[in-house]
């Protein structure tokens, strides 16, 4: 790793740690103009360009896959997904929606370890 990497490594995850629980929650932002519209065209925008990559069968890497807001859709699809990511408050809400969802014979999630 590059100097001064591992602390900003802890920085980062320190952070998604802190945000967690509240990462999925739209935010409506009248300054920015962030509204329903804008969640509805970003997602549908990126279903866009996934969807087309997606394999008919097979198993999917979802890397720095957070709280699962792209595994738990492509899982719903049939596919298995591997999802990784550094912050254990992120890998948190992503168990609780693969279950809340009864997926966990299709999700498999695995938190992001990184040799120092």
């Amino acid at each position: 790793m590059c100097e001064g990497s591992e602390e900003y490594l802890d920085k980062v995850t320190a952070y998604f740690n802190k945000i967690a629980e509240e990462y999925d929650k739209k935010q409506i932002d009248e300054i920015l103009s962030c509204d329903e519209l804008y969640y509805y065209v970003r997602d549908r925008i990126e279903w866009y360009y996934i969807e087309k990559y997606l394999p008919k069968k097979g198993i999917v890497l979802d890397v720095a896959g957070g709280t699962g807001r792209l595994t738990i859709p492509i899982a719903l699809r049939g596919l298995k997904v591997v999802l990784i990511d550094i912050s254990e408050g992120m890998l948190k809400v992503a168990r609780e929606k693969v279950k809340e969802h009864g997926l966990e014979d299709k999700v498999i999630i695995k938190e992001a370890i990184f040799i120092r």
